[in-house]
């Protein structure tokens, strides 16, 4: 299951980062209404409040 990033994921992630909780965000099962806006959020607003990796690259660090 994919997640509007522009929605829910920022909104719970903006909230975890001001709790002080360190994030990794999922790149690749997060999307957007668009390609632009799912790139506008990892490449812009996700890299301020958390680490932005691939789900495999996450798995290879457990």
């Amino acid at each position: 299951m994919r997640y509007l990033d522009q929605h829910r994921v920022e909104s719970t992630a903006r909230n975890a980062w001001e709790l002080g909780f360190n994030l990794i965000i999922a790149e690749d099962a997060c999307s957007a209404s668009s390609a632009e806006q799912h790139q506008g959020s990892m490449t812009h607003i996700f890299p301020r409040i958390a680490r932005v990796r691939s789900t495999d690259e996450i798995l290879a660090a457990l």
